[in-house]
């Protein structure tokens, strides 16, 4: 059955419902349904909680109208709809919950829940007018310097993310107006820039209330402001702080989310393309003075066995596919007695398995060191062997 890491937070609004003296004054057929809910959710049975949420919910509205408890029960039924993947049924249930929120700060994390509702069910414009909304009201309550603003901001930095890929895809201008804003759009990759620093100023807003409060900070959302810094210095040409914010990005979440999670792949994908390009233009000992890490994969440099012969050249630096960029594969080999490779696995790649194929081509035309007499068990099983892939344009020598 799938799990929910933090959906169990979702009941903790109504849990001391059930052990207080409100709960005399709560018509039962809310209280029935739930205690359902309730049960449902302790065995991890969620299409019985979502039914008997949205019942509860739907019972206190005709029961007991506006209050904390309608309020309570709809952001129990609304942020688990959104949870299960169904965004656009939680909207009103999450609109509800902060409308009636008992405390300014309780609103704020329910204000959250709901432009990130929005944001999922492709309703962005609405995520931003939101999100604008919230922020307003957190500066008239004072709490402009909370997490819960700083995570908003981060919905607005992905607003801005979004503004900019879309800029560097569009066509340039062929109108031959002037004015600086008409000027730039004849240039799609600089007016994409300067949206992407726009969105970095927004990120680095939001990074600045991480820092004061480490203890609230959620790390998908850490990751997520530094990666929008790293695209602003990747698109102005400074691999080196792009790579440096990367980094930032992979340290809050690689540990807590895992490699196979797809914010942690891009990530540590553009984290390989920053380091590449830094390599491929020599800045990489300089790159590591400034703190650049030997992280995973350059962790897995060498095999224990020693290559001999690493057969038929294929180059890594790969003339430019525009559905590509750089990236990796690491794969994982046994050795024969003789130093043959066999049963080559992929241990993981990025982007996609779009290097796979050419990686293990590679790693079968090796030649491993035959074997000694004093090598213990097993030590020619699961060797990993990196390859890691630059895409040069060779005519305007980008790295991709």
């Amino acid at each position: 059955m799938k799990t929910l890491p933090q959906t169990l937070l979702a009941s903790a609004a109504m849990a001391m419902l059930l052990c207080t003296p409100a709960a005399a004054q709560v018509p039962s057929n809310v209280m029935d349904a739930y205690k359902a809910y309730n049960a449902a959710m302790e065995a991890a049975d969620y299409k019985t909680a979502l039914s008997e949420g949205r019942k509860a919910w739907k019972n206190a509205e005709s029961a007991i109208g506006d209050g904390k408890t309608t309020g309570d029960l709809a952001f129990n039924y609304g942020f688990l709809e959104q949870a299960r993947g169904n965004p656009k049924s939680s909207l009103k249930a999450l609109e509800r919950a902060a409308e009636l929120s008992a405390t300014s700060e309780i609103r704020m994390e329910r204000e959250v829940e709901l432009v990130k509702a929005f944001e999922k069910s492709g309703e962005l414009d609405d995520a931003v007018d939101r999100s604008r909304m919230a922020q307003q009201y957190a500066a008239k309550n004072g709490l402009s310097r909370t997490v819960f603003v700083g995570e908003l901001l981060v919905h607005d930095t992905n607003a801005c993310n979004r503004r900019a890929a879309r800029a560097a895809n569009q066509p340039p201008n062929p109108s031959g107006r002037t004015g600086s804003r008409l000027e730039l759009k004849q240039n799609p990759e600089e007016f994409a820039a300067r949206i992407q620093k726009e969105c970095a100023k927004t990120a680095e807003r939001a990074l600045s209330i991480f820092q004061a409060n480490p203890k609230m900070v959620q790390p998908k959302y850490m990751a997520a402001a530094s990666n929008a810094v790293g695209y602003a210095h990747e698109r102005a040409g400074d691999f080196l702080s792009a790579a440096l914010a990367y980094q930032t990005s992979r340290d809050a979440i690689e540990d807590t989310l895992g490699r196979q999670n797809g914010l942690v792949a891009h990530t540590i994908g553009r984290w390989v393309n920053a380091r590449a390009r830094l390599e491929f233009t020599n800045k990489l000992d300089e790159a590591k003075a400034a703190g650049l890490c030997d992280c995973w994969p350059y962790t897995q440099t060498t095999p224990k066995v020693a290559v001999t012969d690493r057969g038929s050249k294929i180059d890594n630096t790969i003339t430019v596919n525009n559905n590509l960029g750089s990236g990796y594969a690491i794969l994982k080999v046994d050795v024969t007695d003789s130093g043959q490779p066999t049963n080559i696995r992929v241990l993981d790649s990025w982007p996609g398995d779009a290097y796979v194929a050419r990686s293990e081509r590679k790693l079968s035309d090796y030649s491993f060191a035959p074997k000694t007499g004093d090598e213990p068990a097993d030590y020619r099983k699961d060797l990993t062997v990196p390859f890691t892939y630059t895409v040069f344009d060779r005519e305007s020598q980008d790295v991709y």
